[in-house]
């Protein structure tokens, strides 16, 4: 079973049930509402089986931690919470806001990247093809012409036989490539100047609006920063959010101490931090600069997206030159050397 449904589908339920809770209507009823009105038979139980439970005495957090998830687990805190305190409608029209600018973000750019990973497919296709089918018929009869072969077709001829000879191995040696560099991702990529900066503001970004929902929800900064230290997936976040928390603990402000961690917090986020400790609204603040963040995230997208379409179309342009240029040049010479040899 899957652990939770999809992000699309969470946002849809959470949209409905803020509105229809905004507009009035009692939770339970809610809920029997958006039961009438789903198609799909699998969410249509689950959301009965969530009705049975609340119905049986169960509070809204337990009665929504059932598998498959349809709140993740920073959501239910903040739904326990809002049970708690009475701040049901408020807080699901919060989250609500903040789940659905997420699948913004990751429809964004998803749509981006499908041309360049179409073209790039469709690059590696190509010459798997001509190294697997193409090549092989194609070298006894360049072999067998004693021509001398220029440099580009006698790399594709080692390509192609070490390729056909060598392929379980060179796919075993990709995978684990592929594996040390998953494992290395979030570090590695701080290297890489535009990516870094990407990845960094998106981090910002989202940790400055679960840090603020948390907090207008009237959790503690420790609780919250604890909340977003156990979904924090990057390693790299994970131990800066880790001193944080123990600095905080210890009485430190916490602008200071992500003031003292510029690499991972930059600078924007200390400083909003600094003025919503000052003047009583840490939340605020946060929320304000993570939509700085995302005009920041905007702006990069722009110009990497831009620039990666040029890029791969030249790649692409060369692949087939070198391709073309490696097919034309020897049979040229074959040709010429047959005139030559008639005459």
């Amino acid at each position: 079973m899957r652990k939770t449904f999809p992000l699309k589908e969470r946002v849809d339920f959470m949209k409905k049930l803020s509105f229809l809770l905004s507009a009035g209507i009692p939770f339970i009823e809610s809920l029997h509402f958006l039961i009438q009105k789903e198609r799909t038979k699998e969410k249509k139980e689950y959301l009965k089986d969530i009705v049975l439970k609340i119905n049986s005495g169960l509070s809204l957090y337990k009665s929504f931690n059932t598998f498959p998830l349809i709140m993740d687990r920073p959501s239910l805190r903040i739904i326990k919470n809002a049970e708690e305190t009475g701040s049901l409608s408020k807080n699901c029209q919060r989250l609500a806001i903040i789940l659905e600018d997420k699948l913004s973000n990751q429809n964004r750019l998803i749509g981006a990247l499908i041309y360049p990973l179409c073209i790039v497919v469709f690059a590696f296709a190509l010459i798997l093809i001509l190294l697997f089918f193409v090549f092989p018929k194609i070298i006894p009869l360049l072999q067998s012409s004693g021509a001398k072969l220029p440099l580009s077709t006698r790399v594709l001829i080692f390509s192609s036989v070490f390729l056909k000879n060598y392929w379980i191995a060179i796919f075993l040696g990709v995978g684990m490539i592929i594996i040390l560099l998953r494992l290395f991702m979030f570090r590695i990529i701080f290297f890489i100047p535009i990516f870094s900066s990407l990845i960094r503001f998106f981090k910002l970004s989202v940790f400055s609006k679960e840090m603020s929902l948390f907090l207008e929800s009237g959790y503690s900064v420790v609780e919250a920063l604890d909340f977003c230290y156990v979904h924090e997936n990057n390693p790299f976040y994970k131990d800066g959010l880790k001193k944080v928390i123990d600095d905080v603990k210890k009485g430190t402000r916490f602008s200071k101490t992500l003031e003292e961690n510029p690499t991972i917090f930059g600078h924007d986020l200390p400083q909003f931090a600094h003025l919503g400790e000052e003047s009583g609204g840490l939340s605020k603040s946060l929320l304000h600069v993570s939509a700085l963040y995302d005009e920041d995230i905007k702006n990069i997208e722009k110009k990497v997206f831009a620039l990666i379409e040029p890029v791969l179309m030249l790649f692409l342009g060369l692949i087939v030159g070198f391709v073309a240029l490696s097919l034309i040049t020897p049979i040229y010479s074959i040709t010429s050397s047959i005139n030559t040899t008639t005459q």
